[in-house]
């Protein structure tokens, strides 16, 4: 295991580069990793997961994801903050659905929009379905709509 302060080239270390890199501590979570080692001092001092949280922590809303579903930021104190991923967000449709049940949904439950809108989250529009259902459903649908 490197010590931290230690310095080595990208290949020594595996990576395909050829720049230096130093085994550096996070400075929130102490994480030990290999950083960029630019102009004399490693180029990034937090992890990746602190840096994001570090960055979004004030951010107490919602956005669309790459895939077109609504996120939502749910408070860690909250009934349903195990439902969240690791950065406190869940997917707005299934948070409608929990509170809808009264309760955080299972692994194995998921959340179908019937008129395949992903951001249209009311109620009357969300069915819950196990995932073998689920993915079966869609499957069938991929078939009619070919």
């Amino acid at each position: 295991m490197p010590q931290i302060g230690e310095i080595r080239y990208g290949k020594e270390i595996g990576l395909k580069s050829h720049a230096q890199f130093i085994w550096h501590a996070c400075v929130n979570c102490g994480k030990e990793r290999w950083v960029l080692f630019l102009r004399g001092k490693a180029n990034r001092l937090r992890c990746r997961h602190c840096s994001y949280r570090e960055h979004y922590k004030n951010f107490k809303g919602k956005y669309v994801t790459n895939d077109g579903y609504v996120a939502i930021y749910v408070d860690s104190n909250s009934i349903f903050a195990p439902m969240c991923n690791s950065s406190g967000f869940v997917h707005e449709h299934r948070l409608v659905m929990a509170r809808y049940l009264g309760r955080c949904l299972h692994s194995w439950e998921d959340v179908h929009h019937v008129n395949g809108i992903l951001n249209d989250n009311r109620l009357d529009n969300l069915a819950l379905l196990p995932k073998s259902v689920h993915g079966k459903l869609h499957r069938e649908l991929q078939l009619v709509n070919k």
